[in-house]
This record gives C-alpha cells, structure tokens and sequence, in this order.
C-alpha cells in the first residue's frame, strides 16, 4: 500500500549526471568538436 502511493506522488526526480568535460573548453577544443 506504501509503495503505492510513492508511485503516484513523483517526489524527486533522478538528477541526471552530467559528463564532466575533462578540460577541453577552451576555444581550440570546441573548434575540434564542431569538425566531428
């Protein structure tokens, strides 16, 4: 009965990771992403 009702009310959400850009923010690294 429990379980039922924390389906119905969505409480949190699972947060999604973001994927870390591992230092390539620079304007030479984005240029590299835009050839691909």
């Amino acid at each position: 009965m429990k379980r039922m009702k924390l389906k119905e009310i969505p409480k949190k959400k699972k947060k999604k990771k973001k994927k870390r850009k591992r230092g390539n923010n620079t304007a030479a690294g984005n240029m590299k992403r835009r050839e691909r």
